[in-house]
């Protein structure tokens, strides 16, 4: 009993020390497991960050790395991210589990729900015990609904998340209702990205919710700051700063217009991203209109939206920018990457396989088929010797390698004629000054005809040439008087500001000055009339 007893304390103490020392304590348990610690969770653990690429941990390496996670207090940042983009089919799977040379082709172990489902335990667990995470970012896992209620259940008890990122997850909109509703009460969230999320217009007035819900919270607050003739400080509020809902076509319309409707009433959201959300002008223009009711928004991102005119798209940029201009936190918001349309499949090289023929029983390589595509990959490598073609065959490698010679042959051939045509017409503009002294002596009228056909088409080409240098000449022109233009109007925009600013404190302090004659006069008139009784 009393070695039992000294076992468990001793096992409490290092769970104690675990919670702080999360590389040490993540160490101990791989050793019972007899396992090698993973590198790129150890170099990151080091500073209070981990950023784990999922499709890299085998099974055996989970368990650990949840474990030791469960009971930490010290992570700043933890993210866990996928680069697969989608599931593999049943067929899939079946094809890459044959045997091949006696080995097995693993699929990897995050890609099962009772990981995921294990995972969202160990994140909520965390998330309930730390005062200190502020980073919480899955991309692309493959979230189901039980994991997201696991998860909301630890947003609702954490105190100190800020960043939270479900990006590429395809929760839909019901999880990300799940989500919000923990998310409502949050006082210390800044942004939130449910990018690639399959949002809908419902999950866009979901979101919408959201951030009503948390400006009418920070309205009461700045009430309360406001008192006693107070200016409160809204950049200093804790609360939603920015949202970021990319790469959700079926958003639309009805999601657009049901954000910009709570926006018009907000003071706080700095930044709002929506690339390639299906935005027509409808809802272009509904989020213009939000910028004349409120001049808090520096960022409003509606790039790679094919339906949305490009005059109304630079307008609404204009705007932002102005607003940018005289904030102070825009630097803390900036502007994101385009998103990439294309989606990137990550595919497993094929080695040669051994398939048992059902007949015979005998054993059939077919290592042939392997080494006869590298010979032909290798004869059309040997082929390309300028970087030019590299380059061309670098922009193809998602093509067959057919499709990929044919191009090469078809480049190859519209160079030469280039090369010809140049030569021709650089011949016929040396022998023109000659063609009137050849064509005398001669006397050759076929010959000649032939001659006045190409050297009209060089004048021609010429021609065209110089009107075409002309045209770009003047529209470089036009433009640099533009930039020139809306670079002064900025200017001036920021002036108009400035002094606008200026009438408003020198209007508010006349008043202040006035209020206060009025109540010394009255105190005087009462005193009077006092003494007067």
């Amino acid at each position: 009993l009393i070695i039992a007893a000294m076992s468990s304390i001793a096992t409490v103490q290092v769970r104690q020390r675990g919670s702080i020392d999360f590389p040490a304590y993540y160490e101990s348990l791989c050793a019972l497991q007899d396992t090698c610690p993973l590198r790129e969770v150890l170099s990151g653990a080091r500073q209070g960050r981990i950023d784990v690429n999922a499709d890299r941990v085998r099974l055996s390496d989970w368990y650990p790395l949840l474990k030791a996670l469960q009971i930490n207090k010290s992570l700043i940042h933890v993210a866990f991210r996928r680069y697969r983009r989608r599931e593999p089919s049943q067929e899939e799977q079946q094809s890459w589990s044959r045997c091949r040379f006696g080995s097995r082709v693993r699929f990897p172990a995050i890609g099962r729900r009772d990981m995921t489902l294990k995972l969202s335990k160990a994140i909520a667990d965390c998330l309930s015990v730390t005062t200190s995470l502020e980073s919480l970012q899955l991309e692309d896992i493959s979230l189901q609904s039980a994991d997201v209620s696991v998860l909301a259940k630890g947003i609702g008890r954490n105190r100190s998340l800020k960043n939270f990122s479900v990006k590429y997850c395809q929760i839909g909109d019901n999880n990300v209702d799940v989500l919000c509703r923990s998310l409502k009460n949050s006082k210390t969230i800044v942004s939130v990205d449910f990018s690639g999320c399959c949002l809908t217009g419902k999950g866009g007035k979901t979101v919408a919710d959201l951030i009503q819900h948390q400006a009418t919270e920070r309205h009461s607050e700045a009430w309360k700051e406001s008192l006693r003739h107070r200016h409160p400080n809204l950049n200093s509020m804790s609360g939603l700063k920015r949202v970021t809902l990319c790469s959700n076509p079926l958003l639309g319309d009805k999601g657009a217009v049901a954000v910009s409707e709570r926006l018009k009433d907000d003071l706080w959201l700095k930044a709002i991203d929506l690339q390639q959300c299906g935005i027509t002008n409808v809802g272009a223009r509904a989020l213009q209109n939000v910028m004349q009711y409120n001049t808090n928004l520096v960022v409003i991102d509606i790039r790679l939206n094919q339906l949305v005119d490009p005059g109304l798209r630079d307008a609404i940029l204009d705007e932002v920018t102005a607003n940018a201009a005289t904030d102070t936190t825009q630097d803390m918001f900036p502007w994101l990457l385009l998103v990439n349309s294309t989606v990137t499949i990550t595919k497993q090289k094929t080695k040669a396989t051994v398939v048992m023929s059902a007949k015979k029983g005998a054993l059939s390589s077919r290592s042939h088929l392997s080494t006869k595509r590298q010979g032909i990959s290798s004869q059309t490598t040997a082929k390309i010797k300028s970087p030019q073609m590299r380059h061309a065959v670098k922009a193809q490698k998602r093509l067959p390698w057919r499709t990929t010679t044919r191009f090469i042959k078809d480049r190859q051939k519209n160079e030469q004629r280039y090369k010809g045509a140049h030569e021709t017409s650089s011949v016929l503009s040396s022998l023109s000054s000659t063609s009137s002294e050849s064509g005398s002596q001669t006397g050759d009228p076929v010959s000649s005809v032939l001659h006045r056909q190409d050297a009209r088409g060089v004048v021609s080409i010429q021609q065209d040439l110089h009107r075409l240098q002309v045209e770009v000449e003047s529209c470089r022109r036009i433009l640099n008087e533009e930039s020139d233009a809306r670079a002064r109007a900025e200017a001036k925009v920021v002036e108009l500001e400035v002094e606008n600013k200026q009438l408003k404190a020198e209007i508010y302090s006349k008043h202040s000055r006035e209020s206060q004659k009025m109540a010394v006069g009255g105190v005087g008139q009462l005193v009077v009339c006092c003494d007067s009784v």
